[in-house]
């Protein structure tokens, strides 16, 4: 199945003094600065995260691979639908929300490809930190979702992560497959 792409990006309020500072304001110290060395990091300017500048840094990063989809939560579709058009690019959207229905589906199927050996990462130091600020909330229903473990937690890219582990998974399940039968 290629590639998954797992990625965020973040923007440092003018104010904020930067990664450092920004990092000290949600309580992870030096971590943005050790994520924006590492490469893991993409910076936006303005006064809030400029979709325009990330989707011109990702295609970079990506290459001349192809892109099956994009998969995101719902809280800024219509910004990133406006930046894609712009853009001029035509690549399928899924948009998930975190809540039970989907945030469970999304969060099983990430746990199914992790226990399959399906995915092999890369270490990335902006993914560690999202991970370990992020718990898994079980509902009395049994429903399961990640959730920040703190206020100030950044779990963006983890749930960036389970959005794509769940984009593929759906993808590859729904290739059906083809029989040919020959009856003798």
């Amino acid at each position: 199945f290629g590639r998954l792409f797992a990625m965020c990006f973040l923007r440092f309020p003018k104010h904020s003094g930067g990664p450092l500072q920004w990092g000290m304001t949600n309580q992870v110290g030096d971590f943005y600065v050790r994520a924006a060395d590492g490469g893991d990091l993409i910076e936006t300017s303005g006064a809030v995260s400029d979709l325009q500048q990330f989707l011109t840094e990702l295609l970079e990063r990506i290459g001349p691979h192809p892109v099956r989809s994009v998969s995101c939560d719902r809280y800024r579709d219509a910004e990133l639908r406006t930046a894609m058009a712009r853009a001029q690019l035509s690549i399928p959207l899924e948009f998930r929300g975190n809540g039970p229905k989907d945030g469970n589906a999304d969060v099983l199927a990430t746990r199914r490809m992790f226990k399959a050996g399906a995915i092999t990462m890369r270490r990335s130091i902006l993914l560690e930190g999202s991970l370990a600020e992020a718990d898994v909330k079980v509902s009395t229903t049994g429903a399961v979702q990640i959730c920040k473990s703190h206020l100030t937690a950044r779990i963006d890219v983890a749930q960036s992560l389970i959005l794509a582990c769940s984009a593929l998974l759906r993808a590859r399940d729904a290739v059906k497959p083809t029989y040919e039968v020959e009856v003798l």
